[in-house]
């Protein structure tokens, strides 16, 4: 069994070696080789992750405007298919919001202008290769697109889709990120994503 000390430094290298992760199966593996240089088993590491709390993620909300409204860019993640928002672990010496503009550039292709301010976030569980969930708590900053590369460090890994914001509701499985787009799509006013849009200075797309 893990004493108080070990579960606190544990907890410690934990939050810190996935805060500064591009992908969560290297981070855990990472942690569990510090783990067993430090004397801790597998299986009571695994179990400290299973109850520790949310940890924290980053994503992009790629939007452009063409002449019919506003789109945004979903993908697929890489082994279920399922839609999201491109999105990830915060990179070490960048900021989230940089982060979170760096996962859409290496998952998606998609390069631009990131605003510093979240424009909201959510929950969802992440299934790991050991055979468990782990609670992420992601906030998700607006990325104006200017560029979509043709070729990307992750094409071919994953599917990607320009649709309204409407549409993206009923497509992406994630309960939270589909009640943060479904307030988006009802408030096209919304104060923080007009004032968003307003200072963009260029043609819509076609």
């Amino acid at each position: 069994m893990l004493n108080r000390v070990q579960i606190s430094a544990l907890r410690m290298n934990w939050h810190t070696t996935v805060a500064f992760s591009q992908d969560l199966v290297s981070a855990h593996e990472s942690g569990i080789r510090w783990s067993c240089r430090s004397g801790i088993r597998k299986k009571d590491y695994a179990a400290l992750l299973r109850s520790s709390k949310s940890l924290h993620q980053v994503a992009a909300l790629p939007i452009i405007k063409t002449r019919s409204g506003i789109e945004i860019l979903l993908i697929t993640t890489r082994k279920s298919r399922r839609w999201i928002l491109p999105r990830g672990w915060a990179t070490k010496g960048l900021s989230l919001s940089e982060s979170a503009a760096r996962e859409a550039a290496e998952e998606a292709g998609v390069i631009g202008q990131i605003d510093d301010r979240v424009i909201g976030t959510y929950d969802y569980r992440k299934r790991i290769d050991a055979g468990y969930d782990l609670d992420c708590h992601v906030f998700v900053y607006p990325l104006h697109v200017l560029v979509h590369q043709l070729d990307w460090k992750e094409r071919g890994q994953r599917e990607v889709f320009w649709c309204p914001i409407e549409a993206a509701v009923s497509l992406v499985e994630d309960d939270g990120l589909s009640n943060l787009l479904s307030h988006l799509s009802k408030n096209p006013k919304h104060p923080y994503l007009t004032e968003f849009i307003s200072r963009w200075e260029y043609k819509p797309w076609a």
